[in-house]
């Protein structure tokens, strides 16, 4: 694999990177077009990143204040780098009432799953590089306890597009998770 130090090094960090810690937290849904999930995220002043581990699937969210992105739309793939690997992910942007937004999430192929996750747990830096050459450098200091912390918690907690809530056109919605109709 090629050597991906050096364009590490010229990507943008992203500001306040150095006050940055990495944290585990279980967002659980409160809507139905919400995902509960095991996260490990970083923040900064103008941005994130927050791995998402959730049913079957794991995806990133990315935010940076300077991005000016079309809304609710496929925008192509950017690639993660790590010292030694990359990977091409898909990004999508989020949706938004202006037309533009400064999020997108950025979903893997299944099998880099693994591969992902062990780069960002012993990786001492991460790039999302886009197609146009620009990009962002995330330290991953800390990544191993959060992340050790987001696979915990998904193997043990609900998690998925309504995980544990109640749907009651899937006989799962009535009293007690029964097959009775909640409506009589």
């Amino acid at each position: 694999m090629r050597l991906l130090l050096p364009l590490l090094a010229a990507l943008a960090p992203l500001p306040a990177a150095a006050q940055s810690v990495w944290e585990f937290d279980y967002a659980e849904a409160q809507a139905a077009d919400e995902i509960t999930s095991c996260n490990a995220s970083i923040w900064f002043n103008d941005g994130g990143l927050v791995t998402r581990i959730y049913g079957e699937s794991m995806d990133f969210f990315f935010s940076a204040d300077e991005l000016s992105l079309p809304a609710d739309q496929e925008l192509g793939t950017v690639q993660m780098e790590f010292k030694s690997q990359s990977f091409t992910l898909g990004a999508w942007s989020l949706s938004s009432d202006t037309g533009t937004t400064t999020a997108m999430f950025l979903t893997p192929d299944k099998d880099d799953y693994s591969p992902i996750l062990s780069a960002i747990r012993f990786a001492s830096e991460m790039g999302i590089t886009f197609p146009d050459g620009s990009g962002y450098s995330i330290p991953l200091r800390g990544s191993e306890d959060a992340l050790r912390q987001a696979t915990e918690c998904w193997t043990s907690r609900p998690t998925g597009q309504q995980a544990g809530g109640k749907n009651p056109f899937t006989g799962t919605g009535g009293p007690a998770g029964s097959d009775r109709n909640p409506f009589n």
